[in-house]
């Protein structure tokens, strides 16, 4: 499990002093059941608009989110 200070900054992820970057990072990364890092999932079906996101967490086999976007 990654905690803010261990984030790749070349991997396009933000890196700030600010502890409310922080805090939102982690919230927005980690499971909110157990604190597991989530992972990131996109699919694009053939013929479709729609992009689904779905942030999994690999700890406790939980979708934490799950939405469709459109391209449109």
């Amino acid at each position: 499990m990654k905690i803010y200070e261990q984030i790749d900054p070349y991997n396009f992820v933000l890196n700030s002093e600010d502890k409310n970057h922080q805090e939102f990072y982690n919230k927005q990364n980690h499971c909110c059941y157990c604190g597991h890092e989530l992972e990131i999932k996109t699919v694009k079906r053939i013929n479709s608009s729609d992009l689904t996101e779905i942030a999994h967490c690999p700890s406790c086999k939980q979708d934490i989110i799950n939405k469709k976007h459109s391209l449109n």
